[in-house]
């Protein structure tokens, strides 16, 4: 009987233990049992907003969690007014979020999305590479990789797991607030993009959430012409075409994409997903060599993932989802972490300002620099010029200095002349003072002497 009651204790204690391991950081229970769940059959591509709340992304919470941040958002955070369904009864209303709103897109093309919250993902700085026109930091989707083509179309090949992931499933959208973020989808396609171009570009643009195929069709609305990557259709498969790519600026206008002509992209073609995009002749002709043709095919397992130049394997998940036909009010399945909204955009902000900080540090270091150069140059000119006017100076002196001799010489010789004429005259009143002497002298005599016979006699 002993045993018995211990048996039953440590079953009661096991129980215990497994249901705190299903209770969340909220301290609600999570309702993730295999009875409530189903299976998502591969044929069903059209995605609706609420598979945003029913599908159960787990496996893309941990895969991409330690490449970003995952982000809680709500209606409260993007400060919208709440639309209050009248068909929804009882205290418990649901909130509704606006795609739209999210982005920041003033035309309304999403429907009201019923949540009270849902996860965007947020690619981290270094996942960023350098395009011509955009800052390093921010990470722009369908950029690190080479578009390749396959019997599906257009394909986005990137260089990681998680990369391809968020290339072919789920939607990006440019939020003012937080820039580019992932919002997941269970659907696939060879890649998520607008298309437009002219003779010689092409330019791409990832198709923002709320947009879905609907009796196989899909509506994609005016994107921003910031959104768009453009390439010359010379480099368009080029591997890394990053390299090849730059961004529209309105101040640049290096090229104007509302007056780029739109072609045909995402669509159902035998109940498959294709991306036709550009033609793959003009493609090959101005690339002048050919872009080859994959043959697209979907595994279940990442071990069978493989590229060996004429097949592409590629991952596809099953995916499971509430069998309820009820709107629920939060999201079935969370990431095991994440931060609110209000966190990621303060650090969001205090990267762009240190990004901004950086930048501007960098043109004042250049300006510096251009400035001492310029100081350096001028110096240099200046010592040039002073210089020449040195040896102007020095020029100007000797003649100077000659012409002063020149005087003096001729001063000299003059006062020479003058010295040796007064000396002459000099001479000549000495020697007439010294014949006037003997002159009186012998009269003294004379005199004297008649004197001296004037006496005798």
């Amino acid at each position: 009987m002993f045993t018995g009651l211990i048996f039953i204790l440590m079953v009661f204690v096991f129980n215990s233990c497994s249901q705190k391991e299903n209770v969340d950081k909220t301290g609600k229970m999570e309702n993730n049992k295999n009875e409530d769940l189903v299976v998502i059959n591969e044929s069903d591509i059209e995605e609706k907003d609420e598979d945003l709340l029913l599908t159960d992304y787990k496996e893309f919470y941990s895969e991409l969690a330690p490449h970003g941040e995952w982000i809680e958002v709500n209606d409260k955070d993007i400060e919208i007014d709440l639309d209050i369904s009248s068909a929804v009864s009882g205290k418990d209303k649901n909130r509704k979020i606006k795609f739209s709103d999210f982005i920041g897109i003033s035309e309304a093309y999403a429907d009201n999305f019923e949540a009270g919250s849902f996860f965007v993902w947020k690619p981290s700085a270094g996942l960023a590479v350098s395009i011509e026109g955009e800052d390093k930091t921010e990470f722009v989707p369908y950029t690190n990789g080479q578009w390749t083509n396959t019997d599906a179309g257009w394909y986005f090949k990137a260089p990681t797991p998680a990369e391809e992931t968020v290339h072919h499933y789920g939607r990006w959208a440019k939020s003012p607030i937080l820039g580019w973020v992932w919002v997941p989808g269970r659907v696939w396609a060879p890649s998520w993009v607008d298309w437009k171009e002219n003779e010689d570009q092409i330019s791409w643009a990832p198709i923002p959430p709320s947009v879905n195929i609907v009796s196989n069709t899909i509506q994609v609305p005016v994107i921003p012409q910031s959104n768009y990557i453009t390439a010359e259709k010379r480099n368009f498969f080029e591997p890394a075409i990053y390299k090849y790519s730059y961004k529209y600026h309105e101040n640049k206008n290096k090229i104007m994409i509302k007056e780029m002509t739109k072609i045909s992209g995402v669509m159902v073609v035998n109940n498959t997903i294709i991306n036709k995009g550009p033609n793959v002749l003009v493609i090959e002709q101005l690339a002048n060599r050919e872009a080859g043709i994959f043959k697209v095919i979907k595994v279940k397992s990442r071990n069978e993932i493989n590229n060996n130049g004429e097949v592409l394997n590629v991952y596809v998940p099953q995916f499971r989802k509430y069998k309820t036909s009820e709107k629920v009010k939060s999201i079935i399945s969370k990431p095991e972490k994440f931060v609110n909204f209000e966190t990621a955009k303060t650090k969001f902000e205090s990267n762009e300002k240190s990004a901004t900080g950086n930048k501007n540090s960098e043109i004042e270091n250049k300006n510096e620099n251009k400035n001492k150069e310029s100081q350096q140059k001028s110096g240099i000119t200046n010592y040039k010029n002073n210089n020449r006017g040195n040896d102007d100076d020095k020029g100007k002196n000797k003649d100077e200095i000659k012409t002063k001799n020149k005087e003096r010489k001729s001063d000299d010789e003059s006062n020479g002349n003058k010295s040796k004429g007064k000396d002459d005259e000099v001479k000549k009143r000495e020697n007439d003072d010294r014949g006037g002497d003997k002159n009186k002298v012998k009269g003294k005599g004379s005199n004297g002497n008649k004197n001296r016979k004037g006496k005798n006699k």
